[in-house]
């Protein structure tokens, strides 16, 4: 099995036929285009009890129905992985923190790069697909 780590735009056409072949194996990349494009992102949110919010500003209101899309024209930014929004955003309020799933296409992505994992990505639009209650003494 061949593991190529870095491609350029040249080669990517023969590199997209070979990962959809199962040639070569780059976990992050093959699960976007197996998922149809699309691509988890994670976001710490606030929780009161009655309503979540920003941990950035109390009065933004964020939306918890599974389904709902967020969206901004300036941007939403997610993180690329739990382990990170929760490492690094967790705490953020003297609130219960909530770790939000989302789900977004890779053609919604303006800033950043999915497949890097200490990261994050500024993406049109997402939609919540998972609300989990963290420990309170993360």
């Amino acid at each position: 099995m061949k593991l190529k780590q870095h491609i350029n735009m040249k080669n990517f056409k023969e590199y997209i036929k070979e990962v959809k072949d199962g040639t070569v194996y780059n976990a992050p990349f093959k699960k976007v285009i197996e998922n149809s494009k699309k691509i988890m992102g994670y976001k710490i949110v606030g929780w009161d009890g009655n309503k979540a919010f920003s941990i950035y500003n109390i009065n933004y209101e964020i939306p918890l129905n599974k389904g709902d899309i967020i969206s901004d024209p300036k941007g939403v930014y997610l993180g690329n992985s739990k382990k990170y929004v929760i490492s690094y955003f967790s705490g953020g309020t003297n609130y219960q923190d909530l770790l939000l799933t989302y789900e977004y296409d890779s053609e919604d992505v303006m800033q950043g790069d999915p497949e890097f994992l200490n990261g994050e990505v500024k993406v049109k639009s997402a939609r919540l697909v998972n609300i989990e209650k963290l420990d309170e003494n993360i």
